[in-house]
C-alpha cells in the first residue's frame, strides 16, 4: 500500500478509503473509532501477515487478487473484495462462527469490520478476533482458487471446492485464536461465559470455545 497510508499525511486517504469501503460493506457511513481501528490493529501482538488482509481489503486495496477469474464458489463472474469478504460462502461460514444469542448474524460484517465489540466483550480481545477471522476468509478463498485453477488432474466438483475452503476458512479462524490466546490481555472472572473465546479463571488464560468437530493444533501452515 505504501508508506504515504501508514504516515500522518495520509490519514485523510486512508479515512476516505475506510469509509467508502465501509459504506459497500453494510451500508454504513461512520462507526466509533474508526478509522482508528488500523493503528490499534497494527499494535497487536500478531505478526503482520495476518493482519494483511484486514488492511488491504479495508483500504480498497487486493492482496493475492485473483485477477479475472470467476470466484471458485461459482456464485460470481468477476469478484471484487465485496464478494469475497460479503457474500462468498467462505465469507458466510466464518462470520456464521460470530453469531448467536448474543450476536445478530447480519450486524457481524459491521462488528468486524469496524472493530466493535459485542457487549461485555473486550475491545481488545475483539480486535483478535476481527484479524483471525478476515485472515480465515482470505485464507479459504485462495484454497478454493488452488483448487479450482491449480489443481493436477481432474477438477473436483465446485460443491466439493466449497465445502473444503468453507473447512480450511473455520478451522484457520479457531486456531488463530489458539495460537494468540496466551498473548491476549488478562481478562476478568465475568469474561467466563463469553461466547467465542473465555476466561479460564483456573488457569488464568483466554480459550476458544469451537464447535464440535474443529480440532485446535496451534499452528498454522
Amino acid at each position: 500500500m505504501g508508506t504515504r497510508l501508514l504516515s500522518m499525511e495520509g490519514q485523510p486517504e486512508r479515512a476516505d478509503a475506510y469509509y467508502r469501503w465501509l459504506y459497500a460493506l453494510c451500508g454504513a457511513t461512520q462507526a466509533p473509532g474508526s478509522p482508528l481501528i488500523h493503528q490499534h490493529l497494527w499494535k497487536l501482538p500478531m505478526d503482520n501477515r495476518w493482519k494483511e488482509p484486514f488492511w488491504h481489503a479495508s483500504m480498497g486495496g487486493f492482496i493475492r487478487s485473483s485477477g479475472s477469474k470467476p470466484c471458485a464458489c461459482g456464485m460470481c463472474e468477476t469478484p471484487d473484495i465485496l464478494h469475497h469478504f460479503k457474500h462468498c460462502p467462505v465469507a458466510a461460514a466464518v462470520y456464521g462462527q460470530l453469531s448467536g444469542e448474543s450476536i445478530h448474524a447480519e450486524k457481524v460484517p459491521f462488528l468486524v469490520w469496524t472493530g466493535t465489540p459485542p457487549q461485555h466483550v473486550p475491545k481488545n480481545i475483539w480486535l483478535f478476533i476481527c484479524v483471525s477471522a478476515v485472515y480465515a476468509i482470505d485464507r479459504g478463498r485462495r484454497y478454493m482458487y488452488k483448487l479450482k485453477y491449480h489443481t493436477e488432474g481432474p477438477v473436483p466438483q465446485t460443491d466439493t471446492i466449497v465445502s473444503k475452503g468453507k473447512t480450511i476458512a473455520v478451522q484457520t479462524f479457531w486456531n488463530l485464536l489458539h495460537l494468540h490466546a496466551k498473548k491476549m490481555p488478562q481478562g476478568k472472572p465475568e469474561h467466563a461465559t463469553l461466547p467465542i473465546i473465555a476466561w479460564n479463571t483456573n488457569t488464568n488464560s483466554w480459550f476458544p470455545k469451537p464447535p464440535p468437530g474443529v480440532q485446535l493444533v496451534g499452528s498454522i501452515h
